[in-house]
């Protein structure tokens, strides 16, 4: 009994010596691989928090999205870590293909599954970037929406419109669409079309337009502004006119302008036609009674 007791501690004894004997031998011979990797993690850790603060620093902006900086910074340097361990792994020795091939399955996966959001995402990041419109502007995305700029979140830009109405508009389709930014140059330019009969005297209708534009102030340029016939309509001259104006006085002065060219209109007697049809009959007795026509006296 005492023999076999022996026996069993000798051979727990020798199989002990024999795994740190084979353990000793693996560090000795990847000591230097096993350095390797702790200073390709140490320093891949130093450079993914790094990169995390210069993107901050880079992406930081009254208006940005703090969100937005904090997806987009901590996703960063995540990959970035990610790519330090694999390095790593591979330095020790261990067979790093199925986590490749693991990673690119799973970035498909939620690739597809996320594809809009990621767009979206995409789309806003390149607008906190190139900026082309700013928190407070008015602006007109795709000709469908129009509004102030209240916020450019991670997804979506929020506006608001002159009816007090909250207009959501994906990021994507900000950057794909046209965009037509009123706010980006502190003047802007009114593109009228005043229509008046073809009996009224232009010269007198251009002198009127003149002193409307004179009188209703505001308008930075009177004197190089541009006037004259635009076209013959079927019912009416066209006269064109573009005043420049302050951005942020553009509708105020826009329909003091519009009131004042009506009244100073009617006190010239310059007509302002409305569509009409004129219909000539060459034979009129000849001609069948309009329906709905009252009949003359001599056939009552």
């Amino acid at each position: 009994m005492e023999n076999k007791i022996t026996n069993d501690v000798q051979e727990q004894v020798g199989w002990v010596r024999h795994a740190g004997e084979a353990g000793w031998a693996f560090i000795t011979a990847h000591a230097l691989d096993f350095l390797m990797a702790v200073v390709i993690l140490t320093v891949g850790i130093y450079i993914a928090r790094v990169l995390r603060r210069m993107i901050r620093r880079l992406m930081r902006h009254p208006a940005a999205d703090q969100l937005v900086i904090d997806f987009v910074s901590q996703g960063i340097y995540l990959f970035t870590l990610m790519i330090v361990g694999i390095a790593a792994l591979n330095k020790l020795g261990v067979p790093t293909d199925s986590f490749v091939v693991a990673l690119g399955g799973l970035g498909l996966g939620i690739g597809i599954a996320l594809k809009d959001n990621i767009s979206n995402l995409a789309a806003g990041i390149l607008l906190l970037v190139f900026r082309p419109f700013r928190v407070g502007d008015f602006i007109t995305i795709n000709e469908t929406a129009d509004g102030t700029v209240m916020s450019i979140t991670l997804m979506n830009v929020h506006l608001k419109t002159l009816g007090q109405q909250a207009v959501i508009v994906p990021n994507s389709m900000a950057v794909t669409s046209v965009v037509r930014n009123y706010s980006t140059y502190p003047t802007r330019s009114m593109e009228l079309l005043i229509d008046v009969g073809y009996e009224s005297d232009l010269d007198e209708v251009i002198a009127v337009l003149k002193k409307c534009v004179h009188d209703v102030g505001g308008v930075l340029n009177q004197k190089t502004m541009v006037i004259g016939v635009r076209e013959f309509a079927d019912n009416s001259i066209r006269i064109y006119l573009r005043p420049e104006v302050r951005a942020q006085e553009y509708w105020n002065i826009y329909h003091d302008l519009m009131k004042l060219i009506k009244n100073n209109f009617d006190a010239a007697g310059i007509s302002i036609p409305f569509p009409q049809r004129v219909l000539h009959l060459e034979n009129a007795a000849a001609a069948p009674p309009l329906s709905g026509a009252a009949q003359s006296d001599g056939s009552r």
